[in-house]
C-alpha cells in the first residue's frame, strides 16, 4: 500500500512539474497555443521535443532552463 501511495505521490509531483513547464512556456510565448506548439516541436538545442523530455526530472530542468534562456533573449 505504501509503495502504491509513494508512486502516486511521485506521479503527482511529475504532473505538477509538467504544469509548471506549461505555465512557464505560456509566459514566454504569450499564449497557450504557442506554448503547446513549442513544447511539441523538435528542438535541436535540446535534442528532442520538450514534451518528451518532460518525463524525467533532468529533462524538465533542461526544458525550464531553455525557456528561461528564450525569455531572456538568449537564442544560442
Amino acid at each position: 500500500m505504501e509503495t502504491r501511495m509513494g508512486a502516486q505521490s511521485s506521479g503527482n509531483r511529475a504532473e505538477r512539474a509538467r504544469l509548471v513547464l506549461l505555465r512557464k512556456a505560456e509566459s514566454v510565448f504569450g499564449n497557450s497555443a504557442k506554448a503547446r506548439r513549442w513544447l511539441g516541436a523538435y528542438s535541436a538545442v535540446l535534442g528532442a521535443t520538450p514534451l518528451a523530455l518532460s518525463s524525467s526530472k533532468q529533462g524538465r530542468r533542461l526544458v525550464y532552463d531553455e525557456l528561461t534562456r528564450i525569455d531572456h533573449g538568449n537564442f544560442t
